[in-house]
């Protein structure tokens, strides 16, 4: 895929960015793939997936999905651990790597109280 030039100067960024940008040009793309080339080269990091409409962050959180099953499918956990018994597998909100990377996908949710 051709990157923008703005798109390879997000990629670039370490640390914290805003993106102030319209409608269809490729944030969401661009953010799942900083976001799982972080997690595929950070080992033990929990990365959180968080809109403010649950749909949004699925839909964010299946980019990534995408983005790593095509670039190292073989990074993504499945089976049964041998030690502790525990199932892996991708799922509707999170997805485990065998870096031990964590994707966690939510929606934000605000407590208002009086």
């Amino acid at each position: 895929m051709k990157l923008d030039k703005w798109q390879e100067n997000v990629l670039k960024t370490q640390g914290h960015m805003a993106i102030c940008a319209g409608r269809q040009v490729g944030k969401s793309t661009i953010i799942s793939q900083d976001a799982g080339e972080f997690a595929l080269n950070n080992p033990n990091k929990t990365i959180m997936v968080i809109a403010a409409v649950e749909r949004s962050a699925l839909l964010l959180f299946e980019k990534v999905l995408d983005y790593i099953y095509n670039k190292d499918k073989f990074q993504i956990k499945t089976g049964k651990d041998k030690k502790t018994g525990k199932v892996y597998r991708p799922t509707k909100h999170t997805l485990n790597l065998k870096t031990e990377a964590l994707f966690i996908a939510s929606q934000l949710e605000i407590a208002v109280t009086e």
